[in-house]
């Protein structure tokens, strides 16, 4: 059972429950923050629902029961 105030979405392509902090939105910035690994600081693009959210957007994007996030990490090689 979710609190209330969580939202279950899907990131990467699996479902997941996100509580955000008591007081505040439930905002793009917010979900990437609680991730167990934090995020490279360049080479990372993120999707909700199939849109590219600008990384000055992130902490101003609203989410929502339902949304899907998708994390792309760029990847060096040859």
């Amino acid at each position: 059972m979710t609190s209330p105030l969580s939202l279950t979405l899907s990131l990467n392509g699996e479902s997941c429950t996100f509580t955000p902090v008591a007081g505040s939105p439930p905002s793009l910035a917010a979900l990437l923050g609680s991730l167990a690994s934090p995020l490279p600081a360049r080479g990372v693009a993120v999707a909700v629902n199939g849109a590219l959210v600008p990384r000055q957007h992130w902490p101003h994007h609203p989410l929502n029961a339902g949304d899907v996030v998708e994390i792309v990490k760029a990847l060096q090689g040859g």
